[in-house]
């Protein structure tokens, strides 16, 4: 017989009448500033309130009375890879799984079990680092944003990422309110962007990742440049004059941080009701929602910006010919020669 049917028999013989008073109390004591899982103490509960909720599930009396030995058994099978909180910093890296605060150990361990089943190192404790602390907001958009519909639970514009290449759009002047998740298969929104785009701002709710990229799903893809967002912080990409135009050309917004990816610990909100057993949404620390937009710029080639590419704009390439950068620098390539005057002619008019 287990340890947890040998438990159940003998504190049911026990405790029927503590069980059943148990039935209409309040909360648990668990969480902090309750005694340990694995070591009995003389008050109910334990410190760490996953563990403590299952193991109370099954006997109460480990709530209602003392956390004796028989508890410990318990915990012992039922609560295997839970390690939230443990003592130790979160910021730190120790040898024992989880750390000291409970939102953040359990968001770090989501993201990755080894944090929690084997010990909080380096990569844990720099995790803990970018997310725990940060700051949440809700966003609101504002009047005009288009909304990304698309439900948490579907995979409508993946891009590249899905069976069939679907996109989005981004055009210039535009803002769109969008919604991410990690469930499986994890979200990523593919949003193509409209010609004369000059930058993109991406302000999430959440610890977000944006890459600019172009090419054909088929064929290669070619990031231009990529970065990382935390909560309520707006990312700015720009798009050289170069790449402006290409149709190929796109933005990829998920979650993530400069450690990578974020591949679990954000639920979709909202129940599938195609999923015969639909897990219960839980709530995570950050908010799901984001804002993108797209701003636009003058015509490639108009220098003096009077909507004209024309010789007053040739006169201003041809004076600063050989400099290096600057916003004669058509193509981006880091000098002013022979690739920006071809620009320039293309877009003359």
């Amino acid at each position: 017989m287990s340890v947890l049917l040998r438990t159940a028999f003998r504190r049911t013989l026990l405790a029927a009448p503590v069980l059943l008073a148990a039935a209409v109390q309040a909360t648990p004591p668990c969480g902090p500033g309750a005694g340990d899982c694995y070591v009995p103490h003389p008050t109910g509960g334990c410190v760490q309130t996953e563990c403590c909720e299952l193991v109370c599930e099954f006997d109460l009396l480990c709530c209602e009375a003392a956390w004796d030995a028989g508890c410990v058994q318990v915990a012992q099978e039922l609560c295997i890879g839970i390690a939230c909180p443990n003592p130790g910093a979160c910021g730190v890296p120790h040898d024992t799984p989880g750390c000291e605060v409970e939102s953040c150990c359990n968001l770090a361990c989501d993201i990755d079990q080894f944090c929690c089943s084997v010990a909080w190192d380096a990569l844990c404790a720099e995790r803990a680092g970018e997310l725990c602390g940060a700051s949440t907001c809700t966003i609101t958009p504002p009047a005009g944003a288009r909304d990304e519909d698309e439900i948490c639970y579907e995979r409508l514009n993946d891009g590249c990422n899905g069976p069939e290449p679907a996109f989005g759009s981004l055009a210039c002047g535009e803002v769109v309110f969008g919604k991410w998740t990690s469930d499986l298969p994890r979200d990523v929104d593919w949003l193509r962007l409209g010609a004369g785009v000059a930058s993109v701002e991406f302000s999430p709710e959440f610890p977000g990742h944006a890459v600019l990229v172009r090419g054909e799903c088929l064929g290669e893809l070619e990031v231009l440049a990529e970065g990382s967002a935390r909560p309520c912080e707006t990312l700015v990409l720009a798009v050289a004059p170069a790449w402006r135009g290409d149709p190929t050309l796109a933005v990829v917004l998920s979650g993530g941080t400069p450690r990578g990816a974020i591949s679990a610990g954000f639920m979709c909100d909202v129940v599938d009701p195609k999923d015969p057993d639909p897990p219960t949404p839980q709530p995570p620390l950050f908010g799901l929602h984001y804002l993108v937009s797209a701003s636009c710029a003058a015509r490639p080639g108009d220098l003096d910006g009077d909507g004209v590419v024309g010789g007053a704009d040739l006169a201003r390439l041809l004076a600063a010919w050989g400099n290096a950068g600057g916003p004669e620098d058509l193509d981006g390539d880091g000098v002013v020669g022979g690739a920006d005057l071809t620009v320039l002619l293309a877009n003359w008019g």
